[in-house]
């Protein structure tokens, strides 16, 4: 029996399995990774089936990145590195993976492949985790994080950050039910835990009491909602007073917050952005200079574009960002709002987040045009 597959099937097939491989990470960060190979050749491939489309989103990032390759260019000119060629490729992927995926989700048949390759990479993540070793409670490594298939634990938190709005924002869309909801939630929270990221932590925690409250039915959501939130509550604070969730490290390391020397804003690196002069604030120090004064990136989704690319580049990453925020608000609502742009944005405070592809995968289906009333596309509504 002969079976065909159209273009549309044997691409999204490609950007699928592009995405399950997302959390595998076999070579130093920073660097290219296998899923960015097989991602950018399905990108190609999108474009290629179904042209280039731009709406307001797409041409302020076309703009946006096309101004961060000219200033990194420069840097790498500057300083004749090659290794400073890298940065110019972030720019150039993300508006690849940006441009592309909105095209490939504008079409309703795409959001099956989108999920298949959600599915399998967070069963990837959370098998990592079990093979590589995860230690819940404190023993002699108490300072030992897990990592998986990342690099470091930071990648793995903010995967599952990523993760949780994905599939919180596929539900509210109908596409997922409540059983499918709950399965992904309870391996978001295990992969959060896991990192002992305490960015990721508290921005899965704001991400489930958002989807709590869209699990009720009209008027009676809020009050449901409410209920989950005060039992949970309730549950926490009595296991932690009786010293029950003494000995768990994620207990610990919210525990310890604020006592860091990495929390404070300057170790962030903010502190440079009161540095910068005339030309600093038209065009950035450059990523190299950056990391010269700083000792390392700055550790925020937003500061880091205005610190590298200057104010005009930072400027149009917030427009970009409000015009993300008000068409999730129009068409899903505040709740919407709360689960799939306040995660990301919250641990976005910390660490930046915009170099992730899983980030842009979460941004262009926000803005996708048809991914609303496909309810029980996935699994049924439970």
């Amino acid at each position: 029996m002969k079976v065909l597959l159209s273009k549309h099937a044997v691409v999204s097939i490609w950007v699928a399995m592009g995405l399950a491989l997302a959390p595998v990470y076999l070579w130093e960060s920073g660097g290219m990774q296998v899923s960015h190979v097989l991602l950018a050749v399905g990108f190609v491939a999108v474009l290629a089936l179904r042209g280039l489309r731009l709406d307001l989103p797409g041409i302020l990032l076309t703009v946006l990145s096309f101004m961060m390759v000219l200033r990194d260019g420069y840097t790498a000119v500057y300083y004749a590195s090659f290794e400073l060629v890298t940065p110019v490729f972030y720019g150039i992927f993300t508006w690849l993976a940006f441009v592309s995926l909105r095209t490939w989700l504008d079409d309703p048949r795409s959001v099956r492949f989108l999920w298949m390759g959600l599915v399998a990479a967070e069963l990837i993540a959370v098998a990592g985790v079990y093979y590589f070793g995860y230690g819940a409670t404190i023993g002699s490594d108490g300072a030992w994080r897990s990592v998986g298939t990342f690099n470091n634990p930071n990648q793995l938190g903010y995967f599952s950050v990523c993760m949780l709005s994905l599939v919180g924002l596929l539900y509210l869309r109908g596409v997922i039910g409540r059983l499918m909801l709950g399965g992904m939630l309870a391996g978001v929270v295990f992969l959060a835990i896991a990192s002992l990221s305490k960015a990721a932590m508290l921005a899965c925690a704001a991400g489930i009491v958002a989807i709590a409250f869209s699990l009720g039915w009209k008027r009676s959501r809020v009050l449901i909602g409410l209920v989950m939130v005060g039992v949970l509550t309730v549950v926490l604070v009595s296991q932690y007073d009786s010293g029950a969730l003494g000995d768990y490290k994620f207990v610990k390391r919210l525990q310890d917050m604020g006592t860091q020397d990495d929390d404070s804003m300057a170790e962030r690196g903010y502190s440079i952005l009161m540095d910068a002069g005339a030309s600093e604030f038209l065009v950035g120090f450059g990523s190299q200079r950056v990391k010269n004064i700083v000792g390392h990136e700055v550790h925020s989704t937003v500061a880091s574009y205005f610190s590298n690319f200057g104010f005009l580049v930072g400027f149009l990453f917030v427009i970009f960002l409000l015009i993300w925020g008000r068409r999730l608000f129009y068409r899903d609502g505040f709740v919407g709002v709360m689960v799939a742009a306040f995660p990301p944005m919250l641990y976005g405070l910390t660490h930046n987040g915009s170099r992730f592809t899983i980030f842009w995968v979460l941004l262009a289906l926000s803005l996708s045009k048809r991914t609303h009333g496909d309810k029980g596309l996935i699994s049924p509504a439970a």
